[in-house]
């Protein structure tokens, strides 16, 4: 039987917020294009900056702390702050125009996510670990003690939104056990 993800109001905090405004969210679409294009990338851009730059450790993908002090410059940083007056200015606009709960509900819809039965966990020549088409996380792999050629039953499925990896798999195992 398929699954469907958490509510939406499990999903009120900025990340999951942004990624569903940016229509990149793993669990919900919009059914109508309701968020302006413009607007969805300067909330998926705007977190990106934000978030790389305010978690000061290795591994980052934009490395934001190594290009300000590189720079010696506040323009990104001025960016931001006009990039975030814009997207406030944009959000009240919405909030004017949206204001029926019923119609509000009816713009969105949770993605379906189907249960698959046992798979076999392989590994890429990337090092990355997956069941056919559906990507598993080393994370996944190491704490639920799965191996190479384990039997794996996938349980729920999501839109897979790592920039490293979604363009060899669409999809990520969210919940797994092994068969």
């Amino acid at each position: 039987m398929p699954t469907l993800g958490p509510t939406i109001g499990e999903y009120y905090r900025l990340n999951g917020t942004s990624m569903f405004l940016a229509k990149k969210h793993s669990i919900y679409h919009q059914v109508e294009p309701y968020v302006h294009p413009t607007a969805c990338d300067s909330i998926f851009r705007l977190l990106n900056l934000i978030q790389d730059g305010s978690h000061a450790e290795g591994g980052l993908r934009l490395r934001v702390d190594e290009y300000i002090q590189s720079n010696k410059s506040d323009y990104l940083f001025k960016s931001c702050i006009f990039l975030l007056f814009d997207i406030i200015v944009w959000y009240k606009n919405m909030c004017d125009r949206f204001q029926d709960v019923e119609v509000n509900k009816t713009l969105w819809r949770g993605i379906e996510n189907k249960v698959l039965e046992q798979m076999t966990l392989g590994q890429d020549s990337l090092g990355n670990y997956h069941c056919g088409d559906v990507l598993l996380t080393y994370k996944e792999v190491k704490e639920n003690g799965y191996n190479v050629g384990d039997k794996i039953t996938i349980l729920d499925i999501r839109m897979n939104t790592n920039d490293k990896t979604n363009q060899y798999y669409k999809k990520t195992a969210f919940k797994t056990q092994k068969a």
